[in-house]
């Protein structure tokens, strides 16, 4: 996905050349892709990622055939096309410290996140002998820049809303990634809670999946979560990673946001559900194969949320 960087951003006139401006791929970059790809006809497909000023740049220079008329067999290659990150004093907001690096960006987010985990869960993370928040603050703030700067288009530039450098307020900041992060933590907590049961004897074991009685899962939230997230998954991944073609036969994008976007509608039903329905009821013979059906459902989700999180290399949390 598209970072953060130190390059000043493309103004609306078009790139702006100085000493530090790279020079466009010419005439030899693309006689030494045509050589490549002759050389190793194993490849199917070659994807040039690069950032939006520099699409026509590459294209131009995998379709300009050499001196002897050899192409690069271009059918064969697909650019990817970045746009850029915008943070505040970047033609953002005119008041706010300018942010000039990625390093700048992940250190406040990882402020803004070690400050809300310390107001909500500092008393219960000392009182469990937690004392990795930093850790927990860095992953939680990866998640939030990961959805960020991928909920968004590919070709389309990312504004990301930061305070100042010695603000933690989170104001304008989008946290669909951190309240991902949150859900599935909730369900960790909700599943040891359930293992911690069986270990001490107060439920029996989980019988085999085959004699769990889904008949009982009978609440309309239960079969939102199957039909709606469990099933479909194979077949959202399927569409995420499919190219798309924009305005060229060359340039596609990876419609990544549908990851994204199944998540954190995934995080939201689970949570409506979780806050209403009570998973691990009294110990009694007769709500057990109930308990045993909405533990499975549960494990079931957890999973997709797992495989899609590490679809955007992303390491969950399983406890806060």
């Amino acid at each position: 996905g598209p970072v953060a960087s130190e390059d000043t951003p493309t103004p609306p006139g078009g790139p702006v050349a100085s000493e530090d401006t790279p020079t466009p791929p010419g005439g030899s970059e693309a006689l030494e892709v045509a050589s490549v790809m002759s050389s190793h006809s194993s490849i199917s497909d070659v994807v040039h990622v690069v950032g939006q000023r520099w699409s026509y740049a590459v294209q131009q220079a995998v379709a300009t055939p050499d001196a002897g008329g050899v192409k690069s067999p271009h059918d064969q290659c697909r650019v990817v096309a970045v746009g850029g990150v915008y943070c505040n004093g970047m033609g953002v907001s005119k008041n706010a410290d300018q942010i000039t690096s990625l390093s700048e960006v992940v250190s406040i987010r990882t402020r803004q996140m070690h400050s809300v985990y310390s107001l909500r869960y500092g008393r219960t993370a000392a009182a469990k002998g937690v004392t990795d928040d930093q850790d927990v603050a860095r992953k939680m703030a990866e998640a939030v820049m990961k959805f960020e700067m991928l909920s968004a288009d590919l070709n389309c530039p990312v504004k990301m809303e930061l305070p100042s450098s010695s603000s933690t307020d989170d104001s304008g900041t989008r946290l669909d990634g951190s309240f991902v992060m949150y859900n599935y933590a909730r369900m960790s907590t909700l599943l040891s809670q359930y293992q911690r049961h069986v270990e001490r004897g107060e439920y029996p074991p989980p019988p085999p999946m085959e004699d769990v009685d889904f008949s009982l899962l009978s609440d309309m939230e239960e079969w939102n979560l199957l039909w709606g997230y469990v099933l479909p998954y194979p077949m959202m991944v399927g569409e995420a990673a499919t190219f798309r073609p924009t305005h060229s036969s060359m340039n596609v994008t990876v419609p990544l946001k549908k990851v994204c976007l199944f998540l954190t509608r995934l995080s939201h039903a689970f949570s409506s559900y979780y806050s209403r329905v009570k998973i691990l009821l009294a110990p009694e013979p007769h709500l057990m194969p109930l308990i045993h059906a909405r533990v499975l459902l549960m494990k079931t989700v957890q999973q997709v949320m797992k495989n899609g999180l590490a679809l955007l290399a992303i390491d969950p949390i399983d406890n806060l």
